[in-house]
């Protein structure tokens, strides 16, 4: 579905009582992810809400770049937080929003966002639709797929036809 809408897709497993405190939203620096900031940011700014930035390091990204030496691996890591707080956060940092990050290793990026998720207890969690659309993005978008599924708290999918302007 996230893959057609024009407009943020939100799931809710659960009904929630309270205000949105706190908003997760993954980030990989793809622009998957920089729709999601940039709507996260916005939706920050207009509910008074803090938002935690997870950039989730799965096994098989983690051996790619990490195999040549534990050197390569520091410096790999401590680039990507560079990257991270620098760029992909950047529209958080101009809207005043109050943001932390983490940088966490999971199986799976969806199973590195809920556990952020329970952690932090986030009444919200924010990703980017990254499938290219059709029955195959479907398919290839399958943290979104599961996230909707596995989260307690309502998961918002924003989609790529979704602009800062819209």
């Amino acid at each position: 579905m996230s893959d057609v809408a024009a407009s943020p897709l939100a799931v809710v497993a659960e009904a929630g009582s309270g205000p949105l405190a706190t908003i997760l939203v993954g980030v990989d620096g793809s622009p998957a992810s920089v729709r999601a900031v940039e709507w996260t940011a916005q939706l920050a700014a207009v509910a008074g809400s803090s938002v935690v930035a997870v950039h989730v390091l799965t096994f098989n990204e983690e051996f790619s770049k990490d195999a040549m030496s534990p050197d390569t691996m520091h410096t790999w890591r401590r680039d990507r937080e560079v990257e991270l707080k620098q760029h992909w956060l950047r529209p958080l940092a101009d809207a005043g929003i109050a943001h932390r990050h983490r940088i966490v290793e999971a199986d799976s990026v969806d199973a590195g966002l809920l556990a952020c998720a329970a952690k932090s207890q986030v009444d919200v969690i924010v990703i980017g639709a990254a499938g290219s659309g059709g029955v195959l993005g479907r398919l290839v978008d399958g943290t979104s797929s599961r996230l909707t599924h596995r989260a307690k708290q309502p998961v918002v999918v924003v989609p790529r036809a979704w602009t800062a302007d819209s």
